[in-house]
C-alpha cells in the first residue's frame, strides 16, 4: 500500500486528453490536470480521474497509470434540473473512490457539489485556479452562486501566479498557495530550434475571450507573412463558420481544427513566433509549449504575472493590433533576437515549471492537508 496520498481529479472533459484524442471539448485546464496526475502516479500516488461518461464513453479503467471513472455531468450544456440527479451520482462515485484529496480546476460550479461531499464524507478539497474568472467579483446566476458557496468548504486554493494570489485576497478574500503550471513532455523527435515551415502560429479554442478574429485581422495586416491557425471547438457554430470562412480567403493562412496533442506540438516546433490574442489568461499551456521549444511569444495583452515582460520571453502589445503586427515583423526580421528570447524562454521554463518540481510542490501540499486532518 502506497504511503502517498490518494488523489481524485474531478475533470469532466479530461477523457479525450487521457485517451490522446483530438476532441475539441478539452482545454488547457484538462491538459494540466492530466500532466499533474501522471507525475503524481509516477511518484506513487493512487490517481483517479472522474470524467464525463457521456462525452467520452468507453474510457473507464486504467490508462497510462491513471484510473478513469465515468460519471454524468448532464447539466453542463443541458437542463439545470439534471444538477439534482447528477450531483448525488458524483458524490456516490467519489465515496466509492475514497480519495484522500479531491482536486478541481473546472468547471468551477462543481465546487459546490464537491464541498457537499467533503462536508458529508470527509477528505480534503483543493481548488486550482483555472482563469481570472475564478477570482473576479462574484457574478449573478446559479453557477456563480454555487461556486461562491463552494469556496467556503475547500481546504486549499492553488494559484498560478502571485498576481492571482493577491487579486483573490483583495477581491474575494480567498487565500492559498502559488504553484506554477507544469511544463509538457516533449514528444519524441522534437527539439528546440528545429526547421521552420511557418512564421506565426496561433493555437486556441473558438471562444470569445481568445479573440480568434483578431488573429485573422493580423494575417490581413501582414500579407507576406505565413500564418497558421489551430482552432478547437466552439459553442457558437455560426460564429465558428464565419471565422472558418474568413480564414479560407486569407492566402497566407493555413487553418486546421483540433489536432491530437503530439501533432499539435509538432506545429509549435515548425513556427518562428507564437502569438496570443486573448483578452486574459490564467497561465496558458500555449506559452509553455512555445517556450519549451525556444519560440518567443507575442501577446496582444495577456501577460500572467508579467513573465513575458520581466524575463524577455517575447513581446506584449498593450492591446493594440497595429503594435502586435509591428512586434511580429520585428521578431521575424531579427533571427538573433528571436533566438535569444527563445533561449531565455527555455531557461525560464526549466527554472519555474519543471514537472518534477511542480508535482513535488503539490505532493507537499497534499501531505500537509492529509496530515493536518489525521
Amino acid at each position: 500500500m502506497s504511503s502517498q496520498p490518494s488523489v481524485a481529479f474531478v475533470s469532466p472533459h479530461a477523457g479525450p486528453v487521457i485517451a490522446g484524442s483530438s476532441s475539441s471539448h478539452f482545454g488547457g485546464a484538462e491538459v494540466q490536470q492530466v500532466l499533474l496526475g501522471r507525475e503524481l502516479a509516477r511518484a506513487g500516488c493512487d490517481v483517479t480521474f472522474v470524467v464525463d461518461q457521456g462525452s467520452f464513453p468507453g474510457i473507464a479503467g486504467k490508462v497510462a497509470g491513471l484510473r478513469v471513472v465515468g460519471c454524468p455531468f448532464r447539466y453542463f450544456g443541458g437542463p439545470n434540473w439534471r444538477f439534482f440527479t447528477d450531483t448525488p451520482m458524483l458524490l456516490s462515485t467519489l465515496r466509492r473512490i475514497g480519495a484522500d484529496v479531491v482536486v478541481l480546476k473546472g468547471p468551477k460550479a462543481l465546487l459546490f457539489g464537491l464541498g457537499v461531499y467533503r462536508r458529508l464524507f470527509g477528505g480534503k478539497l483543493v481548488k486550482v485556479v483555472a482563469d481570472v474568472t475564478d477570482i473576479a467579483e462574484p457574478e449573478p446566476g446559479l453557477p456563480a452562486r454555487l461556486y461562491t458557496a463552494g469556496t467556503r468548504w475547500m481546504d486549499a486554493m492553488v494559484f498560478q501566479t502571485e498576481e492571482q494570489q493577491e487579486r483573490a485576497r483583495r477581491v474575494r478574500g480567498l487565500r492559498g498557495v502559488v504553484i506554477p503550471n507544469m511544463a509538457h513532455s516533449l514528444p519524441a523527435g522534437l527539439a528546440p530550434f528545429g526547421p521552420k515551415e511557418t512564421d506565426v502560429l496561433w493555437v486556441g479554442s473558438c471562444a470569445r475571450v481568445k479573440q480568434p478574429e483578431l488573429f485573422l485581422a493580423l494575417a490581413a495586416l501582414l500579407p507576406h507573412v505565413r500564418f497558421e491557425m489551430i482552432m478547437a471547438g466552439c459553442t457558437e457554430p455560426a460564429w465558428r463558420d464565419e471565422l472558418v470562412e474568413t480564414a479560407g480567403v486569407r492566402p497566407n493562412l493555413r487553418f486546421s481544427g483540433p489536432l491530437p496533442y503530439e501533432q499539435a506540438f509538432a506545429r509549435f516546433s515548425a513556427a518562428r513566433v507564437v502569438v496570443s490574442t486573448s483578452r486574459n489568461e490564467g497561465f496558458p499551456n500555449v506559452f509553455l509549449q512555445a517556450w519549451q521549444l525556444g519560440i518567443p511569444v507575442v501577446s496582444l495583452q495577456a501577460d500572467p504575472g508579467a513573465v513575458i515582460s520581466t524575463h524577455g520571453l517575447g513581446r506584449v502589445s498593450g492591446g493594440h493590433l497595429d503594435r502586435m503586427a509591428e512586434h511580429v515583423r520585428d521578431l521575424l526580421a531579427n533571427p538573433a533576437e528571436r533566438e535569444a528570447a527563445g533561449r531565455r524562454a527555455m531557461a525560464y521554463v526549466e527554472r519555474h515549471h519543471s514537472a518534477a518540481a511542480v508535482a513535488g510542490r503539490y505532493l507537499e501540499l497534499f501531505r500537509m492537508l492529509v496530515g493536518a486532518g489525521a
